[in-house]
C-alpha cells in the first residue's frame, strides 16, 4: 500500500505538471494567434489608408496597432521558453519597424500633398494666368502668329495638367512620361516665341512663365521620387515586415505544437502506467488479503486444537 501510495503521488504530480505545461502552452498558442489576428486587422487598416490617406484611417491604424503591441507585450511576459522568447523579441522589434514605416509613409503622403497644393495647383493657375496675359498682349499688338503659337502652348499646358491629375491617381510611368514630354515641348515653344518677340514686357512675362513651368516640372519629378520611395517602404517596410511578423507568430505556434505533441503522449503513457500499476498492486493486495484470510484462521484453529488437546491430556493426567 505504501509503494502504491508513493508511486501514485509521484506520478500524479508529474501528470499535473504535464497538464499545467500543456495548458500554459495552449494559452501561449492563443497569444500568438491573437498577434496574427490583430496584425491582419492592421494590414487591412494600412490598405484602407493607402487608398484613402485620411486622418481617420491613420487613427484607426494607431488604435489597432496598439492592440498588436499589447498582445506582443503580454506574450513576452507569458512565453519564457528561451527559443520562443527570442521569437517574441523579434516580433516586438519588427512591430517597431512596421509602425515607424507606416508613419514614414504618412509623412511622405503629407509631403506629396504639400507639393500638390503649394506647387502644382498654385503654379498651374499662375502659369495659365501668365499665358492669358501674354496672349492678350499679342492680340493687342496684332501679333497673330505669336498669338497662335502661344495658344498651342496653352493647349499643351492644359494637357500637361490633365496628365498630372491622371498621374496623381494612377502613378503610372506612361502618364509621367506624357507630362514630361508636354512640359519639354512647352519650353521649346516658349523659347521660339521669346526669340521672335521684341517687347521687353512680354519677354519678362515669358521668362516668368518658363520659370514657373520649371518649378511645376520639378514638383512633378519630386512627387515621382516620393512615390518611388514610398513604394519601396510599402514593399520592404510594410509588406515584408508584416509577412515576417506573421511567420514569427506561426513559428511560435509550431514550436508550441511540437512540444505539445511530445508532452501529450508522455502524459497519456504516464496515466496508463498509473492505471496498470494500480490494478496490479490492488490485485496483489487483494490476493494477499484473501490468502491471509485463509491462513490466519486455519493457523488459529490449529493452535486452538493443539491447546485443546494439551488441555484434555492435562485433565486426564490429573
Amino acid at each position: 500500500i505504501t509503494i502504491l501510495a508513493s508511486y501514485s503521488i509521484i506520478s500524479i504530480t508529474k501528470v499535473s505538471d504535464g497538464f499545467s505545461q500543456y495548458r500554459k502552452m495552449a494559452r501561449n498558442t492563443v497569444l500568438a494567434g491573437q498577434v496574427q489576428s490583430n496584425m491582419l486587422t492592421v494590414s487591412i487598416n494600412v490598405k484602407d489608408y493607402l487608398s484613402n490617406p485620411t486622418e481617420e484611417e491613420s487613427e484607426k491604424f494607431s488604435q489597432n496597432f496598439n492592440t498588436v503591441i499589447k498582445s506582443i507585450e503580454e506574450a513576452k511576459v507569458e512565453i519564457q521558453e528561451e527559443s520562443r522568447a527570442t521569437l517574441v523579441k523579434e516580433l516586438l522589434n519588427n512591430a517597431a519597424k512596421y509602425k515607424s514605416n507606416f508613419f514614414l509613409i504618412s509623412s511622405m503622403n503629407q509631403e506629396r500633398d504639400d507639393i500638390i497644393n503649394q506647387n502644382l495647383e498654385e503654379n498651374g493657375i499662375r502659369i495659365e494666368q501668365y499665358l492669358n496675359k501674354i496672349l492678350d498682349a499679342f492680340n493687342e499688338n496684332t501679333d497673330f502668329q505669336s498669338s497662335l503659337k502661344l495658344a498651342e502652348v496653352k493647349n499643351e499646358f492644359l494637357l500637361a495638367r490633365l496628365y498630372t491629375t491622371k498621374f496623381l491617381q494612377s502613378y503610372l510611368k506612361d502618364d509621367l512620361n506624357e507630362i514630361q514630354n508636354k512640359l519639354e515641348l512647352l519650353n521649346k515653344q516658349l523659347k521660339e516665341i521669346q526669340d521672335n518677340v521684341q517687347d521687353s514686357s512680354i519677354k519678362s512675362q515669358l521668362n516668368l512663365t518658363k520659370r514657373f513651368i520649371l518649378i511645376y516640372q520639378n514638383g512633378v519629378n519630386k512627387i515621382e521620387e516620393i512615390i518611388s520611395e514610398r513604394n519601396i517602404v510599402i514593399n520592404d517596410g510594410i509588406t515584408q515586415v508584416g509577412l515576417t511578423m506573421a511567420k514569427l507568430s506561426e513559428d511560435i505556434k509550431l514550436s508550441i505544437k511540437k512540444e505539445q505533441e511530445k508532452i501529450g503522449p508522455e502524459v497519456a503513457s504516464l496515466n496508463k502506467s498509473i492505471y496498470n500499476l494500480t490494478i496490479i498492486i490492488s490485485l496483489s493486495i487483494l490476493i494477499f488479503i484473501i490468502a491471509i484470510s485463509f491462513i490466519i484462521p486455519r493457523n488459529i484453529s490449529n493452535l486452538i486444537d493443539t491447546f485443546q488437546s494439551g488441555l484434555i491430556d492435562f485433565f486426564k493426567y490429573l
